[in-house]
């Protein structure tokens, strides 16, 4: 049985060797650029800010000097050539430099995420990109909450949730985050999904350590090391630092899964981590394969 497919084209124009297309967000026009080399979409900090997007958390990315600080923002719809992405994250970064260096403002950068699961036709001679991607029938389930236990069907696990003083919901700040934990002393857990894409163990580290540097001030590594978790090769990294003038001990627990990474990040001040720690630990132990 053939997969059926959703298929959009549109004219771009060439800034030098560089393809420049034309995307909505929040049906908010901008001009992008399109690399096949970004893992993600970004959005131009301008452009952001023009949108009212608010930062729901903080990562880091690659650039040519370095990493790159990135805050992360949820968007409603983002929209190319007829094609639609809705409730999607985006990271969101100064692309001024960027414009300068190409030659042209830019409102973003298409990324992978977006066209990455079909084929991409870039027609020069006509000026005309063409996307064709699977159709997705339905958006994934998000997750389920059966008394203590937490499953999330699309990524196939489920852990537990001590049985004391904590609560589970799925009115989280990004839909990559389909669950999220809060206990006593201002403990919480969050489950995030990483599209994997290819993403090796080694980049995934490597990815790990700059993110988690990202998200606080004052990073200090306590521990790191690779792991296994349902089964699966993991990697565990340990370390604090002041988020919001609040000085956090921070444990992240990366899942490789068959097409995605699954990241634990468990956090509390520093003050409450140790009566937490227990609960925390308990929780990333928990964790099973569900098929």
């Amino acid at each position: 049985m053939t997969q059926l497919q959703d298929r959009g084209t549109c004219q771009f124009s060439l800034q030098g060797n560089l393809v420049l297309v034309d995307v909505a967000v929040n049906d908010v026009p901008g001009r992008f650029l399109l690399d096949t080399g970004a893992g993600v979409t970004l959005l131009g900090q301008a452009f952001a800010d023009r949108l009212g997007l608010k930062a729901a958390d903080r990562s880091a990315g690659f650039g040519a000097g370095g990493d790159v600080a990135l805050t992360i923002v949820r968007v409603e719809s983002l929209s190319v050539a007829g094609l639609v992405d809705r409730d999607v994250s985006c990271m969101v970064m100064d692309l001024g430099e960027l414009g300068t260096r190409i030659g042209t403002a830019i409102d973003g950068v298409l990324g992978f995420d977006f066209f990455g699961t079909g084929i991409l036709h870039i027609d020069y001679p006509a000026r005309r990109v063409t996307i064709e991607r699977p159709r997705v029938a339905a958006p994934h389930p998000s997750a389920a909450i059966d008394g203590r236990i937490l499953r999330i069907p699309h990524l196939g696990i489920e852990l537990s949730l001590p049985e004391r003083d904590w609560s589970a919901t799925k009115d989280t700040p990004l839909p990559t985050m389909p669950v999220m934990m809060t206990g006593p002393g201002g403990a919480k857990v969050t489950v995030s999904e990483i599209k994997a894409q290819g993403l090796s163990v080694a980049a995934m580290k490597a990815s790990m350590d700059a993110s988690a540097k990202a998200q606080v001030d004052r990073f200090e590594r306590l521990a790191s090391r690779d792991v296994e978790s349902t089964g699966r090769p993991a990697y565990r990294l340990d370390y604090r630092g002041t988020r919001e003038g609040i000085r956090q001990r921070l444990v992240a627990l990366a899942v490789l899964l068959e097409e995605s990474w699954v990241v634990l990040g468990c956090e509390a001040p520093e003050e409450s981590f140790a009566d937490a720690a227990p609960a925390m630990e308990a929780m990333l132990e928990s964790v099973q394969a569900s098929r």
